[in-house]
Protein backbone atom coordinates (compact mmCIF):
# COMPACT_ATOMS: atom_id res chain seq x y z
CA UNK A 1 0.00 0.00 0.00
CA UNK A 2 1.52 3.18 -1.03
CA UNK A 3 1.78 6.05 1.53
CA UNK A 4 0.52 9.73 1.82
CA UNK A 5 2.57 12.33 0.96
CA UNK A 6 2.34 13.31 4.17
CA UNK A 7 3.32 10.34 5.80
CA UNK A 8 6.25 9.94 3.40
CA UNK A 9 7.93 13.41 4.26
CA UNK A 10 7.07 12.17 8.16
CA UNK A 11 9.53 9.18 7.10
CA UNK A 12 11.86 11.09 5.44
CA UNK A 13 12.36 13.77 8.66
CA UNK A 14 12.99 11.07 10.65
CA UNK A 15 15.42 9.56 9.05
CA UNK A 16 16.94 12.86 8.42
CA UNK A 17 16.56 14.11 12.21
CA UNK A 18 14.66 17.08 11.50
CA UNK A 19 12.69 16.41 14.86
CA UNK A 20 13.20 17.51 18.11
CA UNK A 21 14.06 14.25 20.09
CA UNK A 22 16.78 13.45 17.67
CA UNK A 23 17.80 16.95 17.47
CA UNK A 24 21.67 16.53 16.85
CA UNK A 25 23.61 18.28 20.02
CA UNK A 26 27.35 17.19 20.19
CA UNK A 27 30.29 16.82 17.55
CA UNK A 28 29.71 13.05 18.64
CA UNK A 29 26.18 12.84 17.63
CA UNK A 30 26.87 15.01 14.10
CA UNK A 31 29.64 12.01 13.76
CA UNK A 32 26.54 9.23 13.92
CA UNK A 33 24.72 11.23 12.57
CA UNK A 34 26.91 11.42 9.13
CA UNK A 35 26.93 8.00 9.92
CA UNK A 36 23.77 6.53 9.56
CA UNK A 37 22.49 8.87 6.75
CA UNK A 38 25.87 8.01 4.65
CA UNK A 39 25.83 11.07 2.79
CA UNK A 40 24.49 14.53 3.62
CA UNK A 41 25.08 18.27 2.93
CA UNK A 42 26.33 20.88 5.23
CA UNK A 43 23.07 23.16 4.27
CA UNK A 44 19.92 22.37 3.00
CA UNK A 45 19.36 22.47 -0.78
CA UNK A 46 16.93 24.48 -2.12
CA UNK A 47 13.66 23.29 -2.80
CA UNK A 48 12.56 21.12 -5.71
CA UNK A 49 16.04 19.79 -5.81
CA UNK A 50 17.08 15.78 -5.04
CA UNK A 51 16.43 15.19 -1.80
CA UNK A 52 19.23 14.50 0.69
CA UNK A 53 19.61 15.23 4.63
CA UNK A 54 21.61 18.12 6.15
CA UNK A 55 24.01 18.19 8.96
CA UNK A 56 21.80 21.82 9.77
CA UNK A 57 18.70 20.73 9.81
CA UNK A 58 19.63 17.59 12.07
CA UNK A 59 21.40 20.35 14.47
CA UNK A 60 17.74 22.29 14.25
CA UNK A 61 16.36 19.46 14.63
CA UNK A 62 13.37 20.17 12.30
CA UNK A 63 13.14 24.26 13.55
CA UNK A 64 15.34 25.35 10.61
CA UNK A 65 16.50 28.95 10.93
CA UNK A 66 17.51 31.26 8.23
CA UNK A 67 21.07 30.15 7.30
CA UNK A 68 23.02 33.42 6.34
CA UNK A 69 21.63 34.33 10.54
CA UNK A 70 24.87 34.19 12.29
CA UNK A 71 23.23 32.01 16.00
CA UNK A 72 24.26 28.96 17.66
CA UNK A 73 23.67 26.22 15.35
CA UNK A 74 25.68 28.13 12.49
CA UNK A 75 28.69 28.35 15.52
CA UNK A 76 28.55 24.81 15.79
CA UNK A 77 28.52 23.67 12.64
CA UNK A 78 31.32 25.96 11.43
CA UNK A 79 33.28 23.84 14.44
CA UNK A 80 32.63 20.59 13.67
CA UNK A 81 32.76 20.63 10.08
CA UNK A 82 36.29 21.08 10.68
CA UNK A 83 37.12 19.26 13.38
CA UNK A 84 35.43 16.11 12.12
CA UNK A 85 37.36 16.55 8.92
CA UNK A 86 40.96 17.20 10.98
CA UNK A 87 40.25 14.22 12.81
CA UNK A 88 39.31 11.64 9.72
CA UNK A 89 36.02 10.73 11.12
CA UNK A 90 34.11 12.25 7.45
CA UNK A 91 34.79 12.95 4.60
CA UNK A 92 34.45 16.84 3.99
CA UNK A 93 34.26 18.34 0.49
CA UNK A 94 32.39 20.68 -2.37
CA UNK A 95 30.67 16.91 -3.48
CA UNK A 96 27.37 17.04 -3.97
CA UNK A 97 26.20 19.50 -6.42
CA UNK A 98 29.17 21.50 -6.07
CA UNK A 99 27.89 21.98 -2.06
CA UNK A 100 30.15 21.35 1.27
CA UNK A 101 29.50 17.77 1.50
CA UNK A 102 29.78 15.10 4.13
CA UNK A 103 30.24 11.08 3.41
CA UNK A 104 30.78 8.57 5.79
CA UNK A 105 34.17 6.63 6.02
CA UNK A 106 31.53 3.47 6.01
CA UNK A 107 30.32 5.24 2.32
CA UNK A 108 33.62 6.77 0.87
CA UNK A 109 34.99 3.42 -0.47
CA UNK A 110 31.99 3.01 -2.88
CA UNK A 111 32.05 6.37 -4.50
CA UNK A 112 35.93 6.36 -4.35
CA UNK A 113 35.70 3.03 -7.03
CA UNK A 114 33.32 5.00 -8.83
CA UNK A 115 35.73 7.71 -9.15
CA UNK A 116 37.97 6.76 -12.00
CA UNK A 117 40.84 7.04 -9.83
CA UNK A 118 43.72 4.62 -9.78
CA UNK A 119 44.96 4.70 -5.87
CA UNK A 120 47.74 5.99 -7.01
CA UNK A 121 49.51 9.79 -5.05
CA UNK A 122 50.20 10.62 -8.81
CA UNK A 123 46.89 10.07 -10.17
CA UNK A 124 46.07 13.49 -10.90
CA UNK A 125 48.81 13.18 -13.71
CA UNK A 126 46.76 10.35 -15.38
CA UNK A 127 43.49 11.91 -14.74
CA UNK A 128 44.72 15.04 -16.52
CA UNK A 129 46.07 13.07 -19.07
CA UNK A 130 42.90 11.39 -19.68
CA UNK A 131 41.01 14.99 -20.04
CA UNK A 132 39.32 14.75 -16.52
CA UNK A 133 40.80 17.40 -14.50
CA UNK A 134 42.25 21.05 -15.88
CA UNK A 135 45.11 21.96 -15.71
CA UNK A 136 44.79 24.71 -13.11
CA UNK A 137 43.59 21.49 -10.91
CA UNK A 138 46.57 19.35 -11.63
CA UNK A 139 48.81 22.49 -10.68
CA UNK A 140 46.84 22.24 -7.61
CA UNK A 141 47.46 18.33 -7.39
CA UNK A 142 51.48 18.98 -7.76
CA UNK A 143 51.90 21.21 -5.23
CA UNK A 144 50.30 18.88 -2.81
CA UNK A 145 51.92 15.94 -3.79
CA UNK A 146 55.73 18.18 -3.36
CA UNK A 147 54.49 19.98 -0.03
CA UNK A 148 52.02 17.89 1.47
CA UNK A 149 48.80 19.39 3.32
CA UNK A 150 48.47 23.38 3.01
CA UNK A 151 46.21 25.98 4.14
CA UNK A 152 44.08 27.28 0.88
CA UNK A 153 45.16 30.80 1.58
CA UNK A 154 48.95 29.98 1.02
CA UNK A 155 47.99 27.03 -1.85
CA UNK A 156 46.33 29.80 -3.26
CA UNK A 157 49.48 32.10 -3.38
CA UNK A 158 52.56 29.67 -3.78
CA UNK A 159 50.71 27.31 -6.69
CA UNK A 160 50.60 30.56 -8.67
CA UNK A 161 46.92 31.69 -8.38
CA UNK A 162 47.17 35.39 -8.13
CA UNK A 163 46.30 38.66 -10.36
CA UNK A 164 42.70 39.15 -12.18
CA UNK A 165 40.46 36.09 -11.92
CA UNK A 166 43.17 34.17 -9.68
CA UNK A 167 40.98 33.34 -6.73
CA UNK A 168 38.03 32.49 -9.22
CA UNK A 169 40.17 29.70 -11.09
CA UNK A 170 41.58 28.37 -7.51
CA UNK A 171 38.19 27.96 -5.76
CA UNK A 172 36.73 26.40 -9.35
CA UNK A 173 39.89 23.68 -9.80
CA UNK A 174 39.47 23.10 -6.18
CA UNK A 175 36.00 22.18 -6.36
CA UNK A 176 36.96 20.30 -9.29
CA UNK A 177 39.48 17.86 -7.37
CA UNK A 178 36.83 17.76 -4.25
CA UNK A 179 34.19 16.53 -6.66
CA UNK A 180 36.97 14.18 -8.27
CA UNK A 181 37.82 12.47 -4.73
CA UNK A 182 41.46 13.85 -5.60
CA UNK A 183 42.10 16.69 -2.54
CA UNK A 184 39.61 16.50 0.62
CA UNK A 185 39.44 19.14 3.29
CA UNK A 186 41.83 18.28 6.60
CA UNK A 187 41.52 20.40 9.03
CA UNK A 188 41.68 24.26 9.79
CA UNK A 189 44.68 26.64 10.66
CA UNK A 190 44.73 30.29 11.46
CA UNK A 191 46.43 32.42 9.04
CA UNK A 192 47.58 35.67 9.62
CA UNK A 193 44.47 37.74 11.66
CA UNK A 194 41.46 36.89 9.18
CA UNK A 195 39.21 34.20 9.39
CA UNK A 196 40.63 30.05 9.77
CA UNK A 197 42.47 28.62 6.53
CA UNK A 198 41.10 25.62 5.76
CA UNK A 199 43.70 22.89 4.90
CA UNK A 200 43.76 20.61 1.90
CA UNK A 201 45.84 17.72 1.06
CA UNK A 202 45.53 14.44 -1.67
CA UNK A 203 42.88 12.33 -0.26
CA UNK A 204 44.33 9.13 -0.61
CA UNK A 205 47.09 10.87 2.45
CA UNK A 206 44.25 11.35 4.43
CA UNK A 207 42.36 8.35 3.91
CA UNK A 208 44.65 5.22 2.75
CA UNK A 209 42.45 2.95 4.18
CA UNK A 210 39.43 3.79 1.84
CA UNK A 211 41.33 3.61 -1.43
CA UNK A 212 43.01 0.61 -0.13
CA UNK A 213 39.63 -0.75 0.44
CA UNK A 214 37.55 0.87 -2.41
CA UNK A 215 39.98 -2.04 -5.02
CA UNK A 216 37.97 -4.69 -4.02
CA UNK A 217 34.05 -3.61 -4.73
CA UNK A 218 33.26 -3.64 -8.08
CA UNK A 219 31.79 -0.60 -10.06
CA UNK A 220 28.24 -2.14 -10.09
CA UNK A 221 28.39 -3.26 -6.55
CA UNK A 222 29.42 0.40 -5.90
CA UNK A 223 26.40 2.10 -7.78
CA UNK A 224 23.79 -0.18 -6.10
CA UNK A 225 25.26 0.58 -2.55
CA UNK A 226 25.24 4.32 -3.44
CA UNK A 227 21.80 3.99 -4.71
CA UNK A 228 20.09 1.97 -2.31
CA UNK A 229 21.43 3.93 0.30
CA UNK A 230 20.35 6.88 -1.20
CA UNK A 231 16.51 5.59 -1.12
CA UNK A 232 16.91 4.81 2.53
CA UNK A 233 17.01 8.67 3.22
CA UNK A 234 15.00 10.03 0.38
CA UNK A 235 12.14 7.32 1.13
CA UNK A 236 10.78 7.84 -2.02
CA UNK A 237 12.32 9.52 -4.82
CA UNK A 238 12.92 9.28 -8.90
CA UNK A 239 15.30 8.22 -11.10
CA UNK A 240 16.08 11.66 -12.30
CA UNK A 241 16.86 12.48 -8.77
CA UNK A 242 19.31 10.32 -8.18
CA UNK A 243 20.81 10.65 -12.15
CA UNK A 244 20.95 14.83 -11.43
CA UNK A 245 22.75 14.14 -7.67
CA UNK A 246 25.53 11.86 -8.38
CA UNK A 247 25.60 12.62 -12.44
CA UNK A 248 25.09 9.29 -13.25
CA UNK A 249 24.44 8.65 -16.76
CA UNK A 250 20.32 7.47 -17.48
CA UNK A 251 21.57 3.92 -18.46
CA UNK A 252 23.24 3.22 -15.26
CA UNK A 253 21.07 5.07 -13.32
CA UNK A 254 18.43 2.53 -15.04
CA UNK A 255 20.59 -0.56 -15.04
CA UNK A 256 21.05 -0.09 -11.43
CA UNK A 257 17.39 0.58 -10.40
CA UNK A 258 16.07 -2.37 -12.17
CA UNK A 259 18.98 -4.17 -10.06
CA UNK A 260 17.57 -3.06 -7.05
CA UNK A 261 14.21 -3.42 -8.31
CA UNK A 262 15.02 -7.21 -8.93
CA UNK A 263 16.29 -7.87 -5.23
CA UNK A 264 12.71 -6.51 -4.32
CA UNK A 265 15.24 -3.48 -2.35
CA UNK A 266 12.80 -0.92 -3.82
CA UNK A 267 9.39 -1.13 -5.70
CA UNK A 268 8.04 0.98 -8.62
CA UNK A 269 5.10 3.15 -8.20
CA UNK A 270 3.28 6.64 -9.35
CA UNK A 271 6.40 7.15 -10.87
CA UNK A 272 8.20 7.26 -7.49
CA UNK A 273 10.81 4.46 -6.72
CA UNK A 274 10.56 3.30 -2.88
CA UNK A 275 12.33 1.25 -0.55
CA UNK A 276 10.68 -2.01 0.11
CA UNK A 277 11.66 -1.62 4.10
CA UNK A 278 9.26 1.59 3.71
CA UNK A 279 6.54 0.11 2.91
CA UNK A 280 3.68 -1.72 5.13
Amino acid sequence: MMKKKSELQKLRDRKAYRILSLKVKTEVEAAQFIHDVGFCLLFPLDRGTPLLPSLYDAVCGGQRRLIHDWNEYMQRLWTWKDELAAHKKVYFGKFFKGRPSFISLQMLPYFYTLSGNYGDLEDYQQVYEEGRITQDAKRICEFLFEKGPTPTVRLKREAGFRGKGGRTRFERALKELQRSLLVVNAGVTQEGSSWPSIIVDLLLRVHPQVVKKSGKIPEENARRKIARKYFDIAVASTAKDLSQLLGWKKEIVHETLQSLLKKGVILSGDGDLYLSSQID
